[in-house]
């Protein structure tokens, strides 16, 4: 018989056990073991089949303890479908699920706890399976299929039925085990949105549970969710004074502190949030970078640029590969900004679009283009579910059925919560940032923020230089106006001194006093000849104008009057002179 033939025959004998068995890629060894085992399980010979179930099963147990949990996985895998009738078939089911767990391997563990369930009610292993469930809806974000599992639990240690096995015991005992159930049940009901129902399970943690001091912090979340500030403050306040074992003390306390700077900052009381920053230890790496972080918002929001860079500068220089560098870097862009440091601003957003953004990182890949598609269909898949849920409520309600109401309410946030998270998917996928907060669009709204601020400073530099350019303008007129003036009254002057007039020069009045018009200026020297001379009677003086020292002008030569022909026999004045000769009166 071929090995195809006794796989299709192995199928019809184990119905599905087969057919997902057969979906493994089995090495050369494992085909002769299927074919040896089907032929024994022909001649049924079943204590050969448990001898080698056996053997495997220790080598598989081997493994595990080793801590080579994938490699135990695949073994306690074979074992469980290859020996369906093994005597440790529920161990093995439980292992494998353990195994797959710790590798971090979800699916094959989810369908190993699933088969313990389902075939092992009554088994020491049941719980620890529902447990795990609970676990894997929380890690997986199943967080209403983890409730149902929480819930399971509860019936069980409820109804006094609830074992756990021994292996586990070395984990926690029950009660231990109960308030890890409750912490993974609270949270997940945190995240759906039931705050109050969420708090109340929390608030059921033991103080002596390692799960107490973060119910604690939990608790306080609740609180915030359901705008109870003050009772926030309280809780978080109250986890000061706690003590917690190892690491968890200064870590949760860290994480506290954090939690509470931001809750003042929130309410406008930011010397508090500062005083809750700086109580954060530095060697708590995550949570002193959010501090410092948060004391630099405190001191933008004040409008203290300088202070807030020197706490951003910190994370930036301290960890290069802290994930709050870029968030460092964009409000330092911001104090840049707010200080019009707009250059260094500027540089610092083209370092964030370019350094930070997935776009870039993924730009001609093929892929990126079909996986941002299924990112849109399965966003309206959602979308389609929410309206059929609304709609099923609705009957729900009409008909009275509060426990179905219920339930359709929690899938309701279960697929809210599923839209949230696909729409900040496609925001990071989008190469907005890196860090899914929003980085490329702040970088952009800052630059766009310089460049509005440039515009308004050209213009004010605009205007003000119109103002100046007019008052210039202002001034030289007014000058060219005192200017004409002083050269017209400069000429007046003179003018006026050479008419003789009364005249003002510099502020000061004088008055010439001249000689008869007829004589003004004219002199006779001993040859006869007459000369124009207004110094003689206009005392020298130096003046200055507006264009110069005015010059007195030189003497100047005047012509001589012809002289009359001498009359003989002239009379004294008075004395009428007689006619001379030829005369009409003597003839």
């Amino acid at each position: 018989m071929s090995w195809f033939s006794s796989l299709l025959l192995l199928v019809s004998l184990l119905g599905d056990i087969g057919l997902v068995y057969a979906q493994y890629d089995l090495s050369s060894d494992s085909e002769v073991t299927t074919e040896y085992i089907y032929e024994l399980r022909q001649e049924r010979k079943f204590e050969e089949l448990e001898a080698l179930a056996m053997k495997t099963y220790q080598d598989a147990y081997g493994e595990y303890k080793s801590k080579k949990y994938s490699q135990a996985g695949v073994k306690f895998k074979e074992l469980v479908f290859l020996y369906p009738g093994f005597s440790k078939a529920v161990e093995a089911s439980y292992y494998m699920g353990e195994s797959f767990f710790k590798a971090g391997d979800y699916t094959d563990s989810r369908d190993a706890f699933t088969r313990v369930i389902k075939n092992y009610p009554n088994s020491i292993y049941y719980a620890i399976s529902l447990f795990r469930m609970e676990q894997l809806g929380f890690k997986q974000e199943r967080y209403t299929e983890a409730i149902f599992y929480h819930q399971e639990i509860l019936n069980r240690y409820h109804a006094g039925t609830l074992t756990i096995p021994p292996e586990a015991m070395k984990e926690f005992d029950v009660e231990s085990f109960i308030d890890a159930s409750n912490y993974i049940g609270g949270i997940c009901r945190y995240s759906i949105g039931e705050f109050k129902d969420a708090y109340g399970i929390l608030n059921e943690v033991r103080p002596i549970s390692d799960f107490y001091g973060f119910s604690q912090y939990s608790m306080a979340l609740c609180l915030v969710q359901q705008d109870d500030i003050e009772g926030a403050i309280h809780q978080l306040k109250a986890i000061d004074s706690m003590s917690f074992a190892g690491r968890i003390d200064k870590a949760l306390k860290n994480l506290a502190h954090v939690s509470l700077g931001r809750l003042f900052y929130e309410v406008s009381r930011y010397e508090d949030a500062v005083d809750e920053y700086e109580r954060v230890d530095s060697s708590d790496a995550e949570n002193y970078d959010n501090a410092l972080l948060g004391i630099g918002w405190v001191y933008i929001k004040q409008e203290k640029y300088e202070k807030a860079s020197g706490y951003l500068e910190k994370i930036i220089s301290r960890r290069r590969s802290s994930d709050l560098i870029a968030e460092a870097k964009l409000s330092l862009a911001h104090c840049n900004l707010g200080l019009g440091k707009y250059e260094e601003a500027m540089d610092q957003y083209r370092d964030i679009k370019q350094n930070y953004n997935l776009e870039l990182e993924l730009a001609g890949d093929p892929r990126v283009s079909e996986v941002y598609q299924g990112i849109f269909e399965e966003m309206d898949k959602i979308e389609e579910i929410y309206f059929g849920f609304l709609e099923l409520d609705e009957i729900a309600i009409d008909r009275g059925l509060d426990d179905i109401h219920r339930q359709i309410q929690s899938e309701i946030q279960e697929v809210r919560r599923l839209q949230d998270q696909l729409a900040g998917l496609e925001m990071w996928f989008s190469g907005r940032s890196t860090t899914g907060r929003n980085l490329m669009l702040g970088a952009e709204f800052g630059m766009a923020t310089i460049a509005f601020q440039k515009e308004q400073l050209l213009e004010k530099d605009i205007e003000e230089l119109s103002i100046e350019i007019n008052l210039e303008v202002e001034e030289l007129e007014q000058e060219k106006l005192t200017y004409s003036e002083k050269v017209s009254q400069e000429v007046a002057i003179e003018e006026q001194y050479r008419l003789g007039y009364k005249v003002q020069v510099e502020g000061e009045s004088e008055v010439i006093s001249l000689p008869p018009p007829e004589e003004f200026g004219l002199t006779k020297d001993v040859s006869g000849n007459i000369t124009y001379s207004p110094s003689k009677y206009f005392p020298s003086k130096k003046r200055e104008g507006v264009l110069g020292p005015i010059v007195e002008e030189e003497t100047t030569q005047a012509p001589p009057p012809e002289e009359p022909e001498s009359v003989e026999g002239a009379t004294t004045s008075g004395e009428e002179a007689p006619p001379s000769e030829g005369t009409e009166g003597s003839q």
